[in-house]
């Protein structure tokens, strides 16, 4: 795992993890595994997600279908 601990610049211990430090983990190993989530005052949050962004409808752009559309 290439995750690096923000704001430090080292790579995150099992001791950081949230599951870890809640006794939620139930893996013994020497890296953190790719479910670590930091242990921050404000708890658990989610992983950022890309935004989402909408498109319009495909027969809006095809000028044939939007005439045959109205």
């Amino acid at each position: 795992m290439a995750a690096v601990a923000k704001g430090n610049g080292e790579e995150p211990t099992c001791e950081q993890c949230y599951f870890r430090k809640k006794m939620l983990c139930a893996l013994d190993l020497e890296k953190p595994c790719v479910s670590f989530r930091a242990d921050r005052p404000e708890g658990l949050s989610p992983p950022r997600q890309p935004v989402l962004l909408m498109r319009p409808p495909r027969w809006v752009s095809d000028p044939d279908r939007a005439d045959a559309a109205a």
